[in-house]
């Protein structure tokens, strides 16, 4: 194969996977656009929150606002009456770090009983936080608590797992919001192979 052929070939390729990523993007969006709730007065009640972990640092040591973003909400949805408990659903990341004690420290810290809190720090993955709800949680209605474009993802898993969810939406890192947004449209593509598994 010649130089040129295969450029062009490259060329035809990194354009149909860009065409099918955004393209599972914006079904996704839609088919989930109806279960989003960025205001917590309009939220139905739901007996448990899904908190969605994510690394309290990150790998240079600064705070990840979205792991804060992400507390503060599933703490709102408690004080507010809109869910009874929390499930804090996580895993440990290389460096020992776990995503659920820090969660949960942080939920205590701002007013959420311990006793209100389910931990489950064997999620790697959204994809495991979804089955582990249904499967060893036994929970078939929840409220999903991330940011927007993860909440999204989530739902939908949700949806082909047989959970009845919603998902209330954290606020943004703004600083992060570019590099969030390229790697869900990465994440959404993976997630096919995820659906085969469910």
């Amino acid at each position: 194969m010649s130089k040129r052929t295969w450029l062009r070939t490259f060329i035809v390729f990194i354009f149909l996977f860009i065409v099918l990523a955004l393209g599972i993007d914006a079904y996704v969006s839609r088919s989930v656009s109806d279960a989003l709730y960025a205001n917590v007065t309009t939220v139905p009640h739901r007996n448990t929150a899904l908190l969605l972990g994510t690394n309290k640092y990150y790998r240079d040591g600064s705070l990840n606002k979205g792991f804060v973003y992400r507390v503060e909400a599933a703490a709102l949805l408690f004080k507010k009456g809109k869910v009874d408990s929390i499930l804090v659903s996580g895993t440990r990341n290389n460096k020992g770090a776990n995503e659920v004690s820090a969660m949960a420290a942080d939920l205590a810290a701002i007013g959420v009983p311990p006793g209100r809190l389910i931990l489950d720090d064997g999620s790697l993955r959204t994809l495991h936080s979804i089955t582990r709800c249904v499967r060893i949680y036994r929970k078939d209605s929840v409220i999903l608590v991330s940011q927007h474009t993860h909440n999204e993802r989530a739902l939908y898993l949700a949806r082909h797992a047989g959970l009845n969810a919603i998902a209330f939406d954290a606020k943004e890192d703004r600083g992060r919001k570019v590099f969030n947004w390229c790697y869900e449209k990465l994440a959404r593509l993976k997630m096919l192979k995820d659906l085969i598994v469910m």
